[in-house]
């Protein structure tokens, strides 16, 4: 059963368009699934305030980020909603959001799904423009959600935003595809680097 956003698509479409900054947008119109279980707006917490100010707004070339979060913070779907706001803004853009388990790409690539369902009708990615990881914007950009060393994992040529999530959980192999994709980031303005975990061995995490 779908959840159902709390205002029409037209309603957030209108003031996205006409009252809200991307921040408030944002919290407004995009929808998590809560511990408890039900979907509730991302309302952004002081912590989440202050990484969207460092993240969103970056503006130097190919910004590089490391996060250590504490857990149930809400920084991966933050994370992921400002690449779903930067692919729309970038036409021809790709990103990259990589873990190192199967079951977390899946609850990533459902999150992000339903962070689509829940938008207003214009902005959402159809489904015959969706594959498995690869999910493709009417202005040509495009977002991979994939586990590092899986099958599926082929990493393009040039990435302009590279997202990886538990780090410090990753292996030697695992961490060397992740090297290999930071080399294909290009030091263009709004591009972006972030990797971000709980508390671990790896990376200084």
């Amino acid at each position: 059963m779908k959840a159902k956003s709390s205002a029409s698509g037209s309603v957030l479409q209108a003031f996205r368009e006409t009252l809200w900054t991307e921040e408030e947008f944002i919290e407004k119109a995009y929808r998590i699934k809560s511990k408890a279980g039900p979907i509730v707006p991302l309302t952004f917490s002081k912590l989440q305030s202050h990484l969207y100010q460092v993240l969103a707004k970056t503006g130097t070339p190919a910004g590089s980020h490391d996060i250590l979060k504490p857990r149930q913070a809400w920084v991966t779907s933050l994370i992921m909603a400002i690449i779903n706001e930067k692919l729309r803004r970038n036409p021809g853009w790709t990103a990259y959001t990589l873990t190192h388990k199967e079951e977390i790409t899946v609850e990533l690539r459902e999150k992000f799904e339903r962070f689509n369902e829940l938008l207003p009708p214009s902005e959402r990615i159809e489904p015959s423009t969706k594959r498995e990881g690869l999910y493709v914007f009417a202005n040509g950009s495009r977002y991979h959600i994939q586990t590092a060393g899986g099958k599926a994992t082929g990493i393009a040529t040039t990435i302009q935003i590279l997202h990886g999530t538990e780090i410090a959980e990753w292996d030697i192999d695992e961490r060397a595809i992740w090297n290999k994709a930071q080399e294909a980031v290009p030091l263009i303005p709004g591009a972006l680097v972030v990797r971000e975990s709980v508390g671990g061995l790896y990376g200084g995490y």
